[in-house]
């Protein structure tokens, strides 16, 4: 059968959400589309739940061992019959209509590349705010070498994909940058403004980095992008860097409900729902000193914790 999308879908231990995501992309009011999922040697429940699914749609593929993100995409992508690959992790949520708003604009624009903004949703599912990513093509160059897009709301041409080299398989982190600034080079990008997926943070997706090790990647990713050849110490930084784990559950918590509070903070959200994630914060780990930092912010006037913060509200991401 000829489908106009192949759902690309890698998964690693993803259990707890998976049923939801699974079932908001075959509940697409946009029907013709296969669902190629790479389970990644998960451990828990994940294949179980995927295999109970017999929607023929669905095409399944086990690794023998774990490859990671970019490699389990790459061979997703290598088994995709559709000339457009879309990207879904386990554990967003796809709005009913979102393949079907995406496939009508890469119909009528020249672009390689599509996302949409996203509403940002945490571990419980609770909506927090909708992101404001720029829209065309203009205004996203503007925004490199930093991600223009949500990874798994992208919509891509597959050709362009293969033209840039497919995902950097060395790149443990920050594959998709990498391979969306490589499509710059050869299309347009663009952007849907309507929110069409609910993207979920997650304790575990908050990076720990020093700002020593941030730049260190940064001045890795720059090779990737420029097919600059990693050196092996540049590959066991990419591999030591991604495993690192925080200390504990309880300090991991805790810095990912300040930063949650961060972002509705630059966001101008309800002071109640900021002062919800402090709380949380602070009863997971009091000594968090990012958590009186962040009280001092929204103490002092709005145009000096701006300037403390040198981002700008509008394209604020975690």
């Amino acid at each position: 059968m000829r489908y106009d999308i192949s759902i690309v879908m890698s998964v690693n231990n993803g259990a707890k959400y998976l049923q939801d995501s699974i079932e908001s992309v075959l509940n697409q009011s946009f029907t013709n589309f296969e669902f190629i999922i790479i389970d990644d040697c998960s451990v828990d429940d994940s294949l179980n739940i995927i295999n109970k699914y017999k929607d023929s749609r669905i095409k399944v593929f086990s690794n023998n061992r774990n490859l990671g993100l970019a490699s389990s995409l790459n061979k997703g992508i290598l088994n995709a019959n559709a000339k457009l690959i879309g990207r879904m992790d386990c554990d967003d949520i796809c709005l009913p209509n979102r393949f079907s708003e995406q496939f009508n604009f890469m119909q009528n624009n020249n672009i390689v590349a599509l996302g949409s903004n996203v509403i940002i949703i945490d571990q419980d599912g609770n909506e927090l705010y909708t992101s404001n990513l720029p829209l065309n093509n203009s205004e996203i160059m503007e925004r490199f070498p930093k991600s223009p897009f949500y990874h798994s709301s992208v919509l891509m041409k597959k050709e362009s994909i293969f033209e840039c080299g497919m995902y950097n398989e060395f790149m443990r982190t920050s594959q998709d940058v990498v391979l969306f600034n490589k499509l710059a080079k050869i299309g347009k990008l663009s952007n849907i403004k309507t929110p069409l997926l609910k993207y979920r943070i997650l304790p575990d997706q908050i990076s720990t980095r020093t700002t020593k090790e941030n730049k260190k990647l940064a001045v890795i990713v720059n090779k990737a992008i420029n097919d600059i050849e990693l050196s092996d110490s540049d590959k066991l930084f990419l591999s030591t860097v991604t495993k690192k784990k925080n200390k504990s559950l309880r300090i991991s918590k805790s810095i990912y409900f300040i930063k949650l509070a961060k972002s509705l903070v630059l966001i101008k959200a309800s002071k109640r729902k900021i002062w919800k994630f402090i709380f949380l914060s602070f009863f997971s780990n009091p000594l968090n000193t990012k958590i009186y930092n962040l009280i001092i912010l929204i103490i002092l006037p709005e145009t000096i914790s701006k300037a403390i913060l040198n981002i700008r509200i509008k394209n604020a991401r975690i």
